[in-house]
């Protein structure tokens, strides 16, 4: 079992090292802004991977309960875990399902 970032310790601070859960990976990245919204804190991250053809690290917004600190990171499920294999098999299925008529 993982424990969120808010439900143990200090709220997330500018220049943080945090874990977020992105797609079916688990990415490191930096907290680069934090806000208030009607619904809780909001966090913006800095990943420290880059994929963009220029080189800039992408940012996200997630809320604040879905980050883990660097000292959680043993605590972390592994990724894709937290996907049932139903769910994966239907993501896959609907991503390749346009490309179905090209392929035969």
């Amino acid at each position: 079992m993982s424990v969120a970032y808010a439900s143990s310790g200090p709220p997330a601070a500018v220049g943080d090292t945090v874990y977020v859960r992105y797609g079916l990976d688990i990415l490191e990245g930096t907290v680069f802004d934090r806000y208030e919204t009607g619904s809780g804190a909001r966090v913006v991250v800095r990943l420290a991977t880059s994929d963009d053809a220029d080189g800039e690290p992408p940012t996200i917004a997630v809320a604040e309960s879905d980050l883990f600190r660097s000292d959680q990171a043993s605590e972390i499920e592994p990724p894709g875990t937290w996907v049932s294999a139903a769910q994966f098999e239907r993501m896959v299925n609907q991503a390749l399902h346009p490309l179905w008529p090209r392929l035969r």
